[in-house]
């Protein structure tokens, strides 16, 4: 008797699953809460020549001003831009960036966006790379390193985590 509900009921769950993940994003499941969707941008993560000396900056944007003050801030030259369409009622933008450096040989990266269980904060990695002391053909210019992503939006605490690495020429 048992045994002809069990095809009945695994059909019953793969259309269920087949019609969450064919709307997935117009409604929200409780227990599926714990993911964020995160976006890359068209040419990021880049490396910026500028003549400004910058501080490192991590900042959670909210609003298309944001994202272009920040963009014109690092870039007064206006060659930096997002051409794909943000969704702000939906999507917030992060955005980290390096101090300026005089030299090439920089780069930095949103490695991974995801909520912390403990602290049930959502954090953000970064991974900044850095020429170490083999490397010394490199361009003297001051240059800033920058990287965006959109995230879904949350109303969680964001913070930034930075894991710095050295690499040799030879």
């Amino acid at each position: 008797m048992y045994m002809n509900l069990i095809p009945v009921t695994l059909i019953v769950v793969l259309i269920i699953g087949a019609g969450y993940l064919m709307t997935k994003g117009d409604f929200k499941l409780p227990f599926f809460g714990n993911n964020l969707e995160i976006r890359r941008f068209e040419n990021f993560p880049t490396t910026i020549t500028t003549q400004k000396q910058f501080g490192k900056q991590r900042v959670v944007i909210k609003s298309q001003e944001e994202l272009d003050r920040f963009l014109a801030n690092l870039d007064s030259a206006g060659l930096v831009k997002i051409t794909e369409a943000i969704n702000f009622d939906k999507e917030y933008v992060l955005g980290a960036a390096t101090q300026t450096f005089d030299k090439e040989g920089y780069d930095l990266k949103i490695r991974r966006v995801y909520k912390d269980k403990d602290s049930g904060k959502v954090l953000v990695s970064l991974k900044e790379r850095r020429p170490g002391e083999s490397c010394k053909n490199l361009e003297a210019v001051n240059n800033v390193a920058v990287d965006i992503v959109a995230i879904s939006k949350t109303d969680k605490e964001i913070s930034f985590d930075v894991a710095k690495e050295t690499y040799e020429c030879d």
